[in-house]
């Protein structure tokens, strides 16, 4: 029998939902109330879902006491967690995607180590589930690691930039709640893309202590039907707005760092490319080849995009990553469009085999 914690610190769990299918909200929800730490709450924000999943959110909430459903219009997931941490009880706060779940013992260790070294943020590794049933373990450190002070704070907000590394994500984590409220750390309403990113970066520019679990105690299920993945015609918009509103602050905050401002830029041709992939060469979009093609290139000429072109390191990039930017340096956006529908066809694949 696994060993059941009872503290008096209670956790806030914030599930944000819209329109996910029953099936996997129940598979998260019961990974939740099975954590060994028993003192949380569960609070399920329904942002303006389908009638049919908003009464199963009420059903879900009935059968433990612990839950609280919270209903609204849509206003996106930045809303939806700040809906939960404003209306939490609880000294911690986590977030967990309604499509994903946690490991049984992801309380208990997360509030261990917070105590342990008065920490105000923990961070674990976590798994990439497939729909295929494969999963692949995704962890940046080798030990449990704890960073003190602005300097290693910067060290963090370097890493956190490159997407591999897994730290960019609102979930994954566990936050001090007098910690968020003491900065006012809240999700950026604007933000319906990068939303993630752009408050891990506020976290970790202000923490004084965040501690790294080298164990992923975090299911992200990777759907390739997911909206990050689907199609939608405001996306290139999104992204840009996301790179921007992070850009505004560190630009400026670290604005004689240049290895951390060459992050800034890295993270931004990758968001220029995920707009390649996810919009402008996206199959589902309805515009001819050559309208994509002159609207991609259009975008490639913004001000924010033209920048970080103009300090491309290559080196900083997988090769699968270069190749395209590459492309987009010389203006061969042609081969990126068959680039971008080899990638669809991987997500197909991978997903499916």
């Amino acid at each position: 029998m696994s060993e059941v914690f009872e503290y008096n610190d209670k956790i806030s769990i914030i599930v944000p939902i819209y329109n996910t299918p029953d099936i996997l909200l129940r598979k998260c929800v019961e990974s939740i109330l099975r954590q060994t730490y028993k003192n949380i709450e569960l609070l399920l924000i329904d942002d303006g879902s389908k009638e049919e999943v908003a009464k199963n959110c009420d059903l879900i909430a009935e059968t433990d006491r612990r839950i609280r459903i919270y209903h609204q219009e849509n206003k996106g997931v930045s809303v939806s967690r700040n809906v939960g941490i404003e209306n939490s009880t609880g000294s911690y706060i986590m977030f967990v995607d309604a499509d994903d779940t946690i490991e049984d013992c992801m309380c208990s260790k997360m509030i261990g180590v917070l105590d342990k070294e008065e920490a105000e943020v923990v961070i674990s590794g976590y798994f990439r589930d497939y729909m295929n049933g494969k999963s692949e373990k995704v962890v940046w450190n080798s030990e449990v690691t704890t960073f003190r002070g602005k300097e290693e704070g910067r060290f963090l907000i370097d890493n956190m930039l490159q997407l591999e590394k897994g730290l960019a994500y609102c979930w994954g984590k566990c936050y001090r709640k007098d910690f968020l409220d003491a900065h006012a750390l809240r999700l950026d309403s604007r933000l319906s893309i990068g939303e993630d990113a752009e408050f891990s970066y506020r976290v970790l520019k202000n923490a004084d202590c965040v501690c790294y679990l080298p164990c992923p105690l975090y299911h992200y299920y990777f759907n390739e039907s997911s909206t990050v993945r689907a199609f939608k015609a405001s996306i290139a918009a999104d992204y840009l707005k996301s790179v921007q509103v992070m850009g505004e602050d560190l630009l400026e905050s670290y604005k004689d760092d240049r290895s951390l401002c060459q992050s800034y830029y890295n993270w931004v041709l990758y968001h220029l490319l995920l707009t390649m992939v996810n919009y402008s060469f996206h199959p589902q979009n309805p515009q001819k080849k050559g309208e994509k093609i002159k609207k991609f290139r259009r975008l490639c000429c913004h001000p924010i995009y033209k920048r970080a072109l103009s300090h491309v390191n290559y080196h900083c990039f997988s090769i699968t990553r270069a190749v395209p930017l590459f492309f987009i340096v010389h203006k061969l956006y042609i081969v990126d469009y068959v680039v971008a529908m080899f990638r669809h066809w991987q997500f197909k694949r991978r997903n499916h085999l």
